[in-house]
């Protein structure tokens, strides 16, 4: 009960006193001081009403202590079993106000034990009592009260948010109704329409929550129920302007409230502002500096802008204070990982995806996905690992609902659907616009399903190459599995696997009658859910690699990918040790990628040719903890630091493509290849040297290269030829300065760009496998789920 509404409770109660009237009617019209002028003349008046007439002026004061003073010394001098009740329930507003949520909880419940016959006592003992923890305390309460007062619209608020706070919304709705049922004026009351809101959105029924909360604005247009719902309707339907606009309001209402500052650093960081994000999680972090999600979110947003070291203080600042934490620690193996500590990385990411937490399957994606950077792992350990997920979170059931009803015509126009968390700046993107842009419409009718709530220029790009683009960021895997199957889609294709924010949970739902997963991904997913692979045959040989494949392998009759290189790339150049400069090695990829074996075998490389240097480029570089971990592998292999040159993240991407020109021959990463990097390198006219491995992510390298016409040179088959190789090319300086406007003009003339060629392999692929769905006939879908729900987890 606020202070206001004791007030006005008190001053109908002591009106006929005499005295008593105008002091109350004083402090009811906001005047403290008048109202201590009247009581200042009550001194001979019962001792009771007196003690709560100037406490009640002293909590109007602000001086909760000074009232509970005053109570205190009342209570102890009378023994009115009827005015104990009513000092004790006024004793508890001050404790509230003083933060002393057991002493409060102790005073209204002696009221309630000696007055049991008001409704607020029973409505305060309930708050106070889910304010202290102690949730069944307050419904123990609740019931009581409601018992003795069904039709007390307080009570049935109080009910409603117990309901809310113990996430059973349902239940929160139904008591919202009953009591707009029961009292139709307290039903429209701002708060139980806010209230109401909260239920449907914690039901996500956000058009109708939205309904609700602005209902509530129309009663109320400042209430902070009604404007911080509104923009968690906009949080959670990707309206970020609207959330923005909203959360901002919502702290100037109440500055300090924490989870309107933790959501508006969420919208910062969907908006690409992420140093905006990291003001407003710092001032958090200041204001509470025992707040796990301060510490945990800023760690995460420091991440995002490669200030990793920073990030793992704030990470390690969270792990204090819980030190259990799976999402902490899944975010803890990806920065250990991110500076060599492997080991420790494999680790916490097993502790992580061992509990039972609603995002279990992402911490073990994690783990997956991080097993590629172990030189030392086979590729039956690999496909080991990925059938154990399968058969821990993509069960099988028979499930007669999701038969599928598309039309068995082979030769139809197909609906194809590409679903990714990465339709915006990042590689995967890069490598699917050459299908997008090329796709042949008569064949094909292209949706794609976008599971990222960041949307930028490449977004837009690739919906303008789309017969249908579908956010469906906010959805879960659920309503998002009907969206794609009320969509009709033929054929729906993952791009991502086992990567960050992936739609895999969709996948296993089968939401179309084919699925199969393409680029994003090195491996196979491991779950009976998905039913095609897309490779090629260099990368995964007929001869080995069905085996350690779930789904069937569709080879594509060219390299597995193509690549659209930047337009305003850098000219191609002579390298560094043709103008006279010592010969220059490098390598872009991403620091994980490298492991003891990599290592070996550059430190080989730079002894067999003195003069050389390593240039070195990744954006883990921008870390001091990563630089010393690779200048310490190389300083423990005699290398000294002098001869490496390490580079962190490039502001722009002509700055990033400028430093190519600085290296006269690319060594690739093994087992993991680079990609991306790979392409960059050809485009820029620099030799890349390979390793071709026995897996794919070691295998990718081997395509690139082999899409040149480059295998004979650039192509070893061993760690012992990948050296040679590299020693060799060092003292053949001139002839590799003539190949690099060849090599950039074979990138150029390759499968490897063409993007036209690559959609239509695709389309032959994709029609095969509905020829073979048609004649096997409809398939059934998925049944009960274990994966649950959604996450923006780190990216590896």
């Amino acid at each position: 009960m606020t202070a206001e509404s004791f007030f006005a409770e008190d001053l109908f109660r002591h009106a006929a006193t005499p005295g008593f009237a105008p002091a109350w009617r004083r402090l009811h019209m906001g005047d403290a001081d008048g109202a201590a002028f009247f009581a200042d003349g009550l001194a001979d008046a019962p001792a009771a009403a007196l003690a709560q007439l100037r406490a009640a002026i002293a909590l109007a004061r602000g001086d909760a202590a000074a009232a509970a003073a005053v109570l205190g010394a009342a209570l102890a001098e009378i023994d009115d079993l009827a005015a104990i009740a009513d000092l004790s329930f006024q004793l508890g507003v001050c404790a509230r106000a003083l933060g002393d949520v057991a002493a409060a909880r102790a005073a209204f419940a002696r009221a309630a034990r000696l007055r049991p016959d008001r409704a607020a006592t029973w409505a305060a003992l309930a708050r106070a009592a889910r304010a202290g923890g102690d949730a069944a305390a307050a419904r123990e309460a609740l019931d009581d009260g409601l018992a003795r007062f069904p039709d007390d619209a307080d009570l049935r608020n109080v009910s409603v948010a117990w309901h809310l706070a113990a996430k059973r919304y349902a239940d929160a709705l139904a008591e919202a109704d009953e009591l707009a049922a029961r009292d139709a004026d307290a039903g429209r009351h701002p708060f139980a329409l806010a209230n109401r809101g909260n239920a449907l959105l914690g039901l996500r029924r956000f058009d109708e929550a939205d309904a609700a909360f602005a209902a509530a604005l129309d009663a109320a247009p400042d209430l902070f129920e009604g404007i911080f719902g509104r923009a968690v309707v906009a949080c959670e339907t990707g309206d970020n302007a609207a959330a923005a606009k909203g959360l901002v309001r919502a702290l100037e209402l109440r500055p300090k409230f924490r989870e309107a500052r933790l959501r508006l650093a969420e919208i910062h960081a969907r908006r690409s502002d992420l140093e905006a994000g990291e003001a407003v999680l710092r001032a958090l972090a200041a204001d509470e500096p025992d707040c796990y999600d301060a510490h945990f979110r800023l760690a995460i947003n420091l991440r995002e802008q490669r200030r990793n070291d920073e990030a793992e203080f704030h990470a390690r600042r969270a792990l204090a204070l819980d030190p259990d934490a799976a999402d902490l620690n899944d975010l803890l193996a990806v920065l250990e990982l991110h500076r060599g500590a492997f080991a420790d990385a494999l680790e916490r990411f097993a502790v992580a995806a061992a509990q039972s937490v609603p995002f279990a399957h992402r911490y073990a994606e994690n783990r997956l996905y991080a097993l590629h950077y172990d030189a030392d792992r086979s590729p039956a350990d690999l496909f080991a690992a990925h059938v154990a997920f399968g058969a821990r979170f993509d069960g099988r059931g028979d499930d007669p609902a999701r038969r599928f009803v598309n039309p068995p015509d082979p030769e139809r126009r197909l609906k194809i659907g590409y679903i990714s968390p990465d339709f915006r700046v990042h590689s995967v993107a890069f490598f699917a616009m050459g299908m997008f842009e090329h796709h042949d419409r008569a064949a094909v009718e292209v949706f794609a399903y976008s599971l990222s709530r960041t949307r930028d220029v490449l977004s837009e790009w690739i919906e303008a190459y789309t017969d249908h683009w579908r956010d469906i960021s906010h959805l879960t895997p659920d309503e998002a599995r009907a969206r794609i199957a009320a969509d009709g889609i033929d054929i729906l294709v993952d791009l991502a696997g086992h990567t960050a924010n992936n739609g895999l949970a969709v996948m296993h739902r089968r939401a179309a009658p084919v699925q199969a997963s393409y680029i994003g991904y090195p491996d196979t997913t491991g779950m009976a859910s998905v039913d095609y692979r897309i490779v090629d045959a260099i990368t995964d040989p007929s001869d080995s690699a069905d085996a350690f494949a779930t789904e069937t392998l569709v080879r594509l009759p060219r390299t597995f990918l193509a690549y659209r290189p930047e337009p305003g790339r850098a000219t191609v150049a002579a390298g560094p040790s043709a103008t006279g400069a010592p010969f220059t090695f490098g390598t872009f990829n991403t620091a994980p990628k490298l492991n003891d074996r990599v290592f070996d075998a550059w430190a080989e490389i730079l002894k067999g040719v003195p003069a050389a240097r390593l240039l070195m480029k990744a954006q883990q570089f921008g870390s001091a903890s990563a630089r010393a971990w690779v200048n310490d592998a190389f300083a423990a292999r005699g290398v000294p630091p002098e001869r490496l040159a390490l580079h962190g993240f490039s502001r722009t991407v002509g700055d990033h493509l400028a430093l190519y020109r600085e290296i006269d021959l690319a060594l690739d990463t093994f087992p993991y290849n680079g990609t991306t990097t790979t392409c960059e390198a050809f485009s820029m006219g620099v030799p890349v040297l390979g390793l071709a491995g026995d897996r794919h992510c070691a295998r990718v390298g081997a395509s690139l290269i082999s899409s040149l016409g480059l295998a004979d040179g650039f192509l070893a088959e061993t760690e012992a030829d990948y050296v040679r190789r590299a020693i060799a090319w060092a003292g053949r300086r001139a002839e590799l300065a003539a190949l690099r406007p060849e090599v950039c003009r074979r990138l150029l003339a390759s499968p490897l760009c063409d993007r036209a060629g690559l959609a239509r392999a695709l389309e032959a692929a994709y029609r095969e496998m509905w020829r073979r769905w048609c004649a096997e006939g409809p398939r059934c879908g998925l049944g009960p789920s274990r994966f649950e729900g959604e996450l923006a987890c780190a990216s590896i």
